[in-house]
């Protein structure tokens, strides 16, 4: 079985005046300056990944059991602000469990930002609610914002559960950044089957001898088994490709 690369990651790389792109990915078992918003007793944590699967194949996580009236994590700095300068985008990927039935409909978070002085308030509201128990990537261009210095992820008042967050990062638009080493994602073969372990978010295709494609899967994650007839086939897992032989 052959090894390959997947997805991308973004590293952390700063020249000049240039503000410092930002990812927090909890692997050294920090919270990173996130908190709840709502009482004291919640939960906010780093812990091991509750899933076989998650973007960058992260073994650690921020475990958020929230308390209060919205269910959400924040980073907030009065005096300072909390961001270098002018975000672009925000991105993290998110993790719910003990989801209630009637509750799965509401799972819709919101990117929450204002100007800590002013109370200047600017939200942006994702448009499908999440899968629980389904690492989802959440994606909010921000290059339009007026004020930054908080941050929050925040769901509606009823919405109860354990969530996990990962790989929160924040892109500047002048910001340069390097790529670092891809994690790795495994493709093997069994009787009429090929077998791929990728990165969560990464492409799949997988092509006949012929060139025919005889499969595909855009933001794939987790195992991917796919039938097949006995023969030579390419398998390409973003940009990297293999050869595999089917029995």
């Amino acid at each position: 079985m052959k090894k390959i690369y997947s997805l991308i990651v973004l590293a952390l790389c700063v020249t000049g005046l240039s503000a410092q792109n930002e990812l927090y990915n909890f692997e050294d078992g920090q919270v990173g300056g996130w908190g709840n918003f709502g009482d004291a007793s919640a939960v906010i944590e780093v812990v091991d990944n509750p899933s076989s699967t998650t973007a960058n194949n992260s073994t650690k996580v921020l475990k958020h059991v929230p308390s209060g009236a919205w269910k959400g994590i924040n980073r907030y700095n009065a005096t300072d602000g909390v961001f270098s300068a002018k975000p672009e985008k925000i991105s993290f990927w998110i993790y719910a469990t003990g989801i209630a039935a009637a509750d799965e409909t509401d799972l819709k978070i919101k990117l929450d930002m204002r100007d800590g002085t002013t109370a200047a308030n600017e939200e942006w509201f994702m448009a499908s609610p999440l899968i629980p128990e389904t690492w989802t990537l959440v994606e909010f261009d921000v290059s339009n914002l007026v004020d930054w210095d908080y941050i929050q992820f925040a769901f509606q008042n009823h919405v109860e559960g354990t969530f996990y967050y990962d790989n929160i990062s924040v892109e500047y638009a002048n910001a340069t950044s390097a790529t670092a080493p891809k994690e790795e994602a495994k493709v093997s073969t069994s009787q009429g089957t090929i077998n791929v372990v990728p990165q969560m978010g990464s492409k799949i295709a997988i092509y006949a001898l012929s060139g025919a494609k005889v499969y595909s899967q855009d933001n794939a994650g987790g195992n991917v088994s796919v039938n097949v007839a006995p023969g030579l086939y390419i398998v390409v897992v973003d940009n990297t490709s293999t050869k595999v032989v089917v029995k």
